[in-house]
């Protein structure tokens, strides 16, 4: 995406349905157009074939089980959307090598290449921004005065990411997600056919 686009992304978040990476079975996306969210929205989908059972810890964090998800779309459906909504932007996760990399797992098991995507992420960038105890997404957003409700809900975490950004951003004056890349010395991660290089610091940079 060229920098002159403006400051747009969409913040992604995945739950999985046991502790194998790809085992995604909702997926949650925020919409950032001109440096404010535009709506967000979730899918419920049935994790692929060979990853395809829940294990009560992750029930208990997230509360989607079997149940719910029986008539729900194949995360391979459910991508195809996710996609769409995404277009050329860049995405943003909240721990990203996570959430990119159970995309990434997810379409492995599916016997799919993964999408194409360059990512950045809101952890990595708190870490440089924020003196913290920890960096998990409700302290961040607690200290940012984010509001985050439900974590865990896909939607909700996806939105809370988003506003995270764009709170760092807004200190920083940057105007697109690519300058606060360079801002905070870090490099966008990048998912593709072949390509696994995540978010990360740039040593010498910032």
């Amino acid at each position: 995406m060229d920098d002159t686009n403006g400051f747009e992304f969409v913040a992604i978040d995945v739950e999985t349905a046991n502790p194998k990476r790809g085992s995604i079975c909702s997926v949650g996306v925020t919409v950032v157009e001109n440096g404010a969210v535009a709506g967000s929205r979730s899918w419920l989908c049935r994790p692929p074939a060979p990853l395809a059972y829940f294990e009560r810890r992750q029930v208990a964090i997230h509360g989607i089980d079997e149940r719910r998800v029986a008539d729900a779309p194949t995360f391979g459906a459910v991508l195809g959307d996710v996609l769409t909504v995404i277009g050329d932007r860049p995405v943003v996760a909240h721990n990203a090598a996570f959430d990119l990399g159970a995309i990434r797992a997810a379409c492995e098991a599916d016997d799919a290449g993964p999408p194409t995507l360059e990512f950045g992420c809101t952890r990595v960038w708190t870490k440089r921004e924020l003196d913290l105890a920890d960096h998990r997404l409700p302290t961040v957003a607690g200290t940012l005065g984010v509001p985050l409700l439900r974590h865990h809900d896909a939607a909700e975490d996806a939105r809370a990411c988003a506003e995270v950004l764009l709170a760092l951003a807004a200190k920083r004056g940057s105007r697109t997600v690519h300058e606060f890349a360079r801002q905070t010395g870090t490099s966008l991660g990048r998912l593709g056919p072949g390509t696994w290089d995540g978010c990360r610091v740039v040593p010498g940079r910032g």
